[in-house]
């Protein structure tokens, strides 16, 4: 559609939307539509969305992150809890502010396919960790509900390390791909049985999609490249058509002249 169309369009949606007339779910429905018209009227942004929802699936069926990403895009935030650092529950150091400027720079994560539900964690941190009942492992809720020192005995107690000091850019990698790639676990009372293997390395896993992100964005960036040198080549053939046309117009011209008759 054109941008006057977009435009109309877009004036139409807002006033039905508008949370005077919606209520609250109207203010979720601006939200969204802002960020849809805003995509909409970006010739990059544009471009960028239709080559994601048109020509990015082009891999093979199965492909644990693909399948993955289809289920729960991947937003590259963490999925654990975070609160600001004025909010009451944030327990960062607010004195020494180098030390806060340390901490600010590094999350916790817990490998679960490695975790036994010993408890431990969530006795030492238990505004940080939680049990997720599915598989009955430990998890981090939040990130920094807990001060460091209760984090640190809750990572010194347990029996199989499985709790770690992560960096804040590995922190959404890691527990997208646990949550969201590698969801076929053991119970942890089959897996102290010895029954199969609980333990697929998560982090060695986050590397393989951290490479996958890469190559998609790469990818992504090729097709959008070969489409604006189409485009190109295309307004290029159509202004070659336009002079083409322009020409014979003036030749013709020129004979009925050349000829008196005009």
């Amino acid at each position: 559609a054109e941008p006057k169309e977009i435009k109309k369009a877009y004036r139409n949606r807002a006033r039905s939307c508008h949370p005077d007339l919606a209520g609250e779910d109207g203010h979720e429905a601006c939200i969204v539509l802002n960020e849809a018209y805003a995509t909409l009227m970006d010739d990059d942004l544009r471009q960028s969305y239709e080559v994601e929802q048109e020509d990015l699936d082009f891999y093979e069926e199965g492909n644990p992150f693909a399948e993955a990403m289809k289920e729960t895009p991947y937003t590259g935030e963490p999925l654990s809890k975070t609160v600001g650092l004025d909010h009451f529950a944030n327990k960062l150091e607010k004195d020494d502010l180098e030390k806060q400027a340390e901490q600010i720079q590094k999350a916790v994560f817990v490998d679960e396919n490695s975790c036994i539900g010993c408890m431990l964690c969530v006795n030492c941190a238990s505004a940080t960790f939680r049990v997720d009942e599915e598989h009955g492992r430990a998890r981090v809720f939040g990130q920094w509900l807990s001060d460091e020192e209760e984090i640190q005995t809750a990572i010194d107690v347990c029996p199989v390390d499985c709790i770690h000091w992560v960096t804040k850019e590995q922190l959404p990698v890691l527990e997208y791909t646990q949550q969201h790639i590698l969801t076929e676990r053991l119970g942890v009372a089959m897996m102290m049985a010895g029954q199969g293997d609980g333990t697929a390395d998560v982090f060695q896993k986050s590397k393989e999609f951290l490479k996958f992100l890469t190559q998609r964005e790469e990818k992504k960036e090729m097709l959008i490249r070969e489409r604006k040198r189409k485009e190109e080549r295309r307004k290029a053939r159509e202004e070659m058509q336009r002079n083409a046309e322009r020409m014979k117009a003036q030749g013709d011209e020129f004979w009925r002249r050349a000829n008196g008759k005009v």
